[in-house]
């Protein structure tokens, strides 16, 4: 199986004994490449939940646990330190006797809201008190194809309702099948943040929270809810279009995709609120798992406004691949596509039916360039803290060539005719060249974030500076 930042932690964390869920899995995976969001992490668990290299455990009124696929097991889930672990073995299992023999704890059964019945097992009472020891739930895996919070519902249920407008389009539509799917997609997603955000209602208004009235979490619950209204009414105008792709395509590019990237913005403000809250409150919880699920919403629902625009834009798409973490996608003379897959820490050589023709295992790759020689130059950022790498390896695994230095953040390389290479040394502010032998022959620095360069047979040097917001030009011959 192959390891990325995600699948590594989710292995460390079993070992441990303790799931996680995406917001701790998140926490772990920004300790070894501090550049990850929520929403990237969320993705890659979606592509690897799809393969069924990930599943997902779910627990009554809790949200959403991941894991490595393995054979069918059980899981206990302790009220009082709020961990999952595994039962997966004869001694777990013999264990687990053990405590139901000894009368510590009952079993009984919960129903649960789908009208099922959850194997249950509680602290048994002695004169109306509770023994000090923990109390477990044990509930069974049960793995999908997409990665919610287990809050929802049904999702198909919510297109089942009367919304005024007609989900088969028509014979007269002109947007293909499967944007017509899109469309529905987008509503049901947009609809779906309305509901989410309704479930704050309760807990932002119980006259607990410290903040008062018009204030704090109340204002910004008022902001969401207003925004999501607003993205539901533009979905429905987008499913409205389906006969004019023109129209369609400017609702989802200037108008559905910023209102969601502004929510986000704002759902993180309603958090950042949140954190003046005492976080034991039932009521800070209750918003705080519903703020959880707007973000794997919102990540979901970016997905099916991408796909929907895919559908309608000029030149349509020739070919789409499903990958974790691309950057810096090179087409080579052959037609095949060399990219830095940082997600799955490879690089890989694709042929244009997406083949994996020749693949490199490199922790956190970001950028990668085939050279005359056969060989490839790739910068890596899986080093402590960022501590970054450029190796040259050649066709088969073998590294000829290496620079590490005080890298920090590399997002550019370049092999110069001279045999020197170029470097983006992000982290630290500069560009410098290195020579083989490891000299450095020449240094560009004090520039905040730079975000790449290129260079031309006239002496032109151009360098992008991505945190300052400048680009600018230095006559800089590269021979």
């Amino acid at each position: 199986m192959r390891m990325s930042h995600v699948t590594h932690l989710l292995g460390v964390r079993e070992d441990l004994g303790a799931l996680p869920d995406l917001r701790e899995l998140h926490r772990q995976a920004r300790d070894r490449e501090p550049s990850l969001g929520l929403t990237a992490v969320y993705r890659h668990l979606k592509n690897l939940i799809q393969d069924g290299e990930v599943s997902e455990v779910h627990l009554p009124e809790q949200a959403t646990r991941v894991e490595l696929t393995r054979k069918g097991h059980h899981h206990f889930y302790c009220d009082s330190c709020h961990g999952v672990f595994d039962v997966v073995d004869q001694a777990s299992a013999r264990t687990l006797k053990q405590v139901l023999d000894s009368g510590s704890v009952v079993e009984g059964r919960r129903r649960r809201t789908d009208g099922h019945r959850w194997p249950w097992f509680e602290r048994a009472r002695e004169g109306g008190t509770m023994r000090s020891m923990h109390g477990w739930r044990l509930a069974s895996i049960i793995t999908s194809v997409f990665l919610v919070v287990g809050l929802l519902g049904a999702p198909g249920a919510a297109l089942a309702q009367d919304d005024g407008y007609d989900h088969d389009h028509g014979a007269s539509a002109e947007v293909s099948p499967a944007g017509l799917a899109a469309f529905d997609e987008v509503l049901l997603g947009a609809r779906t943040l309305g509901t989410i955000v309704g479930r704050m209602d309760a807990p932002v208004h119980s006259g607990t929270l410290a903040a008062e009235e018009g204030s704090g979490a109340d204002v910004w619950f008022h902001v969401l809810e207003g925004d999501a209204w607003d993205l539901k009414e533009t979905a429905r105008a987008l499913v409205a279009a389906a006969t004019d792709p023109d129209e369609a395509q400017r609702i989802l590019v200037d108008e559905l995709f910023p209102g969601v990237q502004a929510f986000a913005s704002q759902a993180f403000a309603m958090r950042e609120e949140l954190g003046a809250e005492d976080p034991e409150l039932d009521a800070v919880r209750a918003i705080t798992s519903a703020l959880d699920a707007l973000d794997l919403e919102v990540a979901g629902l970016q997905d099916s406004i991408s796909a929907a625009a895919a559908e309608v834009q000029e030149p349509p798409l020739r070919a789409q691949r499903g990958i974790g973490g691309p950057l810096n996608p090179k087409l080579l003379p052959s037609g095949n596509v060399l990219v830095a897959l940082s997600f799955e820490d490879r690089v890989v050589e694709l042929t244009p039916e997406g083949e994996v023709v020749w693949e490199h295992a490199i922790g956190f790759p970001t950028v990668a360039e085939r050279l005359e020689n056969g060989n490839t130059l790739i910068a890596d950022n899986s080093g402590p803290d960022g501590a970054a790498t450029v190796t040259e390896v050649t066709p088969e695994g073998e590294v000829v060539w290496s620079y590490d230095e005080g890298l920090w953040r590399i997002y550019g390389v370049a092999r110069l005719p001279d045999g020197d290479t170029l470097i983006n040394d992000q982290g630290n502010g500069r560009l410098i060249q290195v020579a083989p032998d490891g000299t450095v022959t020449w240094r560009y620095g004090g520039i905040y974030l730079p975000g790449g360069f290129d260079f031309g047979p006239d002496g032109r040097f151009v360098i992008a500076v991505f945190g300052e917001n400048r680009m600018f030009e230095i006559d800089r011959a590269v021979e």
